[in-house]
C-alpha cells in the first residue's frame, strides 16, 4: 500500500504526517479559525467601547479562550498558543513523497 505524505525543503516529515503529530490539519485549520474569531470578536468589543478588562476575560464566556479551544481538542494550552504564534504547525510543505506502508 502507497501513500502519499508532506514534507519540507529539508525532506522531513511535517504536519499531520510528523510521527509526532497529535493533531490533523483540518485540527490545526479548526483551531485558527477559532482563534481567528476570537480576534474578531475582541475587535468588536473594543469598537462598542467596552473596557479592558471586560475584554480581556470575554473570549471565556463564549469558549473562545486558550484553554478553552485547547480542551475542545484534547491538546495543552500551550500548543494553541503555539500554533497561534506559528512556533507549531507553521511550515508549509516544499513537496510530496510516496512512500510504502507495510500491511
Amino acid at each position: 500500500m502507497k501513500r502519499t505524505i508532506r514534507i519540507n525543503a529539508i525532506g522531513r516529515r511535517i504536519g499531520e504526517d510528523h510521527h509526532n503529530a497529535k493533531l490533523t490539519n483540518h485540527e490545526v485549520d479548526q483551531i485558527h479559525e477559532l482563534l481567528d474569531e476570537r480576534d474578531r470578536f475582541v475587535k468588536r468589543l473594543e469598537a462598542a467601547g467596552h473596557g479592558r478588562d471586560q475584554i480581556r476575560h470575554a473570549p471565556k464566556f463564549v469558549g473562545l479562550d486558550i484553554r478553552s479551544i485547547a480542551a475542545k481538542f484534547d491538546v495543552a494550552p500551550s500548543t494553541v498558543q503555539d500554533i497561534h504564534t506559528g512556533r507549531r504547525r507553521a511550515q508549509h510543505p516544499a513537496k510530496s513523497k510516496t512512500i510504502d506502508m507495510p500491511d
